[in-house]
Parts: structure tokens; sequence; C-alpha cells
């Protein structure tokens, strides 16, 4: 939590400072009532109307402040909120495919958006709930202790009670379960609900929209389920400490009239000991409540920013191939391959790899780019071993075209070059070399048009063409297509791959099921698996 208001420092200490404030003349109001009673039992007029006008006064300062303090916490609140989201998003930039795959996208989309609601709420908004009622209840115990010791002393004993049983170790860890559960469940809602929106069109075509209507309600369901469960739990705590809270005001008000009918304090006492115990047991109720929201949401609060710079690497550039020796993969202890591959890819060359579905082509191009590094073997680049390269630098020396790359909703540039600083001339030279100048020139605003997921803009074809231009404008020097013409007409995937070949400056890898004879010379080695 500290590491989050270090962020904010000004915005929290003023904030913590108007709080302060607030709180102070809220209970100073409730001081001036007494004094207030007791000179109106008194009939000294022109007292009771200066007083009436001086807690007026008050009320105007606290409701300044509250305005104030509210303002300055919404912004800080979101400061926090919004360095919460980059730390989550900088530990998934952190995870290599392997690791990134073991979660669900939803997974990840629950991160920044469920979480991040949770921890604004539960912690950040908490944590300055907290001060408020400390504060409350500090200045209203002080006011207390003025008027008898004896009221300060009941006071603290309800206190301690309502501090100490809400907080047992049995309470939180009820409290602990049931927010685990509803977390779980508003995670898994939001991995069916992706999933099910993500293969729509798949249902749509097979006329199971009921399917998706029963899922979604199936899921939703289930959330509503822990949810009322999770609610239910709250609920029934809540109500204990409301419980002792009541017991607590009627005690105190109870000794407040002992001490009145004593002669130890005046009448007017018992109005201001009211509303000051009244705001001493409720805050302690929200002190304690706020606590095991805060306790609740640790784990998450505790994810730290551990996004990793570069690691000092061996160059890769000054490297002339990429030698494997005995590589092989084994998923449940199965080799992919029929034997270890041997094989040596040198800069500057064009080398293709063929086999049949299911040969593991895929998954050697994926150890290639350092996706898969618990390879068994040797895979030298240069002299350096790959999985003991730094993944960065990797990425900057070596691309593969997957065969489900994504599309963002950004514009047909920003698509082809994802922010890369380039020349006017190099997005011409791209898009003439992936036969993309045409159609991009029929788009309404050109290479400026927004691809929007919801509106068909590409063919299939012309979708794969402006993917294999992102790779080209990679400016890797080694480039790895996976199939990369499976959807262009005979023609134009001839007329691609031709160019591709015949780049001096790439080295290409390219994976295929079947040889096109015609390109079969510009091959310097074909590796067949």
């Amino acid at each position: 939590m500290l590491e989050y208001l270090q962020i904010t420092p000004k915005e929290s200490c003023i904030t913590v400072l108007f709080i302060l404030i607030e709180t102070a003349m809220q209970t100073l109001s409730a001081a001036i009532l007494a004094q207030l009673l007791d000179n109106a039992a008194k009939q000294n007029i022109s007292l009771t109307f200066w007083l009436f006008f001086l807690n007026a006064i008050v009320f105007g300062v606290f409701l300044l402040f509250r305005y104030l303090s509210m303002k300055f916490r919404i912004y800080t609140v979101q400061r926090m909120v919004k360095e919460y989201r980059k730390v989550v998003t900088n530990q998934i930039s952190d995870l290599d495919v392997i690791s990134f795959t073991q979660k669900s996208k939803g997974a990840y989309v629950s991160s920044l958006t469920n979480d991040a609601k949770l921890v604004e709420s539960n912690a950040f908004d908490a944590f300055f709930a907290i001060v408020e009622s400390v504060s409350l209840v500090s200045f209203s115990a002080i006011a207390l202790l003025n008027f008898h010791p004896l009221l300060m002393a009941v006071t603290l004993f309800f206190s301690v009670l309502i501090l100490l049983i809400p907080n047992s170790n049995h309470i939180k860890n009820i409290l602990q379960i049931a927010q685990n559960r509803l977390s779980k469940a508003n995670e898994q809602y939001t991995t069916t609900v992706s999933d099910l929106i993500a293969g729509y069109i798949d249902l749509f075509q097979q006329n199971r929209q009921l399917l998706f209507l029963s899922r979604a309600d199936n899921a939703s369901e289930l959330l509503k389920n822990q949810t009322v469960t999770s609610g239910y739990t709250i609920n029934r705590i809540e109500f204990l400490v409301t419980l002792l809270n009541v017991i607590s005001q009627l005690s105190v008000v109870f000794v407040t009239v002992l001490l009145v009918l004593h002669g130890a304090v005046s009448a007017g006492t018992l109005l201001s000991v009211g509303q000051l115990s009244g705001n001493i047991f409720n805050h302690l109720d929200t002190i304690s409540s706020t606590v095991t929201k805060v306790q609740s949401v640790h784990e998450l609060l505790n994810c730290k920013n551990s996004h990793k710079g570069l690691k000092s690497a061996e160059e890769i550039a000054a490297c002339d191939s990429i030698s494997l020796r005995g590589v092989n993969y084994a998923y449940d202890c199965h080799s992919v391959f029929h034997s270890p591959i041997n094989f040596t890819i040198e800069l500057g060359k064009k080398y293709a790899i063929v086999g049949r579905s299911g040969a593991g082509k895929s998954t050697l191009v994926n150890i290639l780019c350092g996706n898969y590094p618990d390879y068994q073997g040797s895979i030298l680049v240069g002299n350096t071993e790959l999985r003991n390269l730094d993944r960065n630098r990797l990425h900057n020396f070596m691309i593969l075209m997957r065969q489900d790359p994504h599309l963002f909703s950004f514009s047909v540039e920003d698509n082809i070059f994802l922010g890369a600083s380039h020349h006017p001339e190099d997005l011409k030279n791209i898009l003439d070399a992936c036969a993309l100048t045409d159609v991009i020139r029929a788009l309404p605003q050109g290479a400026d048009t927004v691809l929007n997921p919801g509106k068909i803009q590409l063919s299939g074809g012309q979708q794969q063409r402006l993917l294999l231009a992102r790779v080209l404008a990679s400016g890797c020097p080694v480039i790895i297509l996976d199939e990369p013409t499976s959807s262009q007409d005979k023609e134009t995937g001839f007329a691609i791959e031709n160019q591709l070949l015949r780049s001096p400056d790439l080295t290409v890898v390219m994976i295929t099921h079947h040889m096109n004879p015609v390109l079969a010379d510009y091959f310097d080695g074909i590796l067949e698996i």
C-alpha cells in the first residue's frame, strides 16, 4: 500500500490534511451542541444565538473541506489504480509464450478490470476511509474525555470489543474464503463469456445460438449464486458488528444519564455524547470492516512491478549462422520429431521446412523463436546457446509470422509498424512487396483507415498479406514464415514468395506442406521432418 501512496505523495498528504480538518470540524460541532442546549435551557438568548451561528460557521468549514478532500481523494485513488494496472501489464509483458498461455486471455482481462476495481474499492478508497474514521474516532474520544473520564472508559471498553470480535482469525478466514471464491467466480464468468463471444460466428453458422444463450446464462447463474453466498456471509458479520455498535451506544448513553442525574455533567452533555459516541462506534465499525477489505486484497496488492530491463548478452548481429544439433522436443514424454534434428541456417540464405501435418514443423519454429526454451539438444546462434539469449534481442533478430496473428483496431499503417518509427518510403516499399498498394489505396482513408473488427474491410488473403507486411517492417534479418501464402490465389502467392526468396538481405525460413517446384531452386537448403 505504501508503494502506491508514494506515487502521489503531495496529493495524498493534502487529502489526509483535508480529512483531518473535516473531521475536526465535525467533532467541534458536536461539542458545541452541549453548550448550545445548556444555554438555551438557562434562557441565555444572546449566547445561545452566538453559539448557533458559530456552529453554522463550523458546519460551513466542514462542508468546504469535505468537498476538497473528496475531490483530491478521487484524483489520488485513480492515479493509484493506474499504477496498479501498470504493474499488472508489466507482469504480463514479462511472460514468455508458454507462461502466457497457461492462463486464458479472459483471466488477464479480469486482472485489469475486476481485480483492479476490487483493489480500487477495497484498498485505495478503503485507506482514505480508514484515515477519516481514525481521525474522527480520535477527535471524538478527546471530546468525551473532556466531558468526563468515565465516559471515555466505557467507550474504550466497548471499542475494544468492536475491534477484536470482527477481526478474530475465525471471522477473517471466513471473509477471505468468501472473497477468494467470488474472485474466482468473476474470473470464470469473464473467461466463459469471452470464449463464447470469440466463437459466436461458428455457433451462428450452425444455428447454435441457443447454446450461446444457455452457456452464458449458466455462467451468469454461477456468478450470481457465488455473489449471493458471499453477500450473505458479509451480511452476517456486518449484522454482528451493528449489534455490538447499538449495544455500545446505548451503554454510553445510559452512563451519561446516570452522570446527569448525579450532577456530574450538564444535561446538554447528553446530546453531545450521543453524537460523539455514535461517531466513535460507527467509525470503529467502519475501521473494522475496511481493514478486513484491505486484507482481502492483500495478495493482489503484493504483486510487484518486476518489469525487466535488457540483460547483457552477446551481440547476435555478429553471428553468421544458426546451428541445430540433436534438437528434439517432448510433449508428455513423447518426442515430437521422429529423429533429432541437425541443420544449419546461414544468414542471408533461404530455407524450407517441409513435412506433413503433425510432423512438428510449428514446434520447430517455436523453438527457433525462443518460445519453447525447454528443448533438448543445442541451438547455437553464433557462439551463444539460444536459450541463454535475452529474448528482447532475439526478437529483434528473428521473427515468426504465425498462422493466426492478430489485427488490432489500429490504422493500417500502425498495424504494420506497431508504433516503430519509419519513413513514408518504407511504407510504400513494404506495400509494394506484399501486393497491397492498390488494396490500401482503395480504403476510405488509405493507410490511415482504422481496421474495425466489426466491419469487414479486408479479405482473408489481404489480411494475411498485411500481416506479412508487419513481419517485413520489423526489420529482423531472419524471418520465419508459417504457410505465408496459404490464403492467396496461386498467382499472388507465387509473386510474394518469389520476391521474398530473391531478397538478398533476408534470411528466410519458410514452412510449407508442398514445395512449389518452380521455387525449389531458390532455396539453399530444405529440411524434411
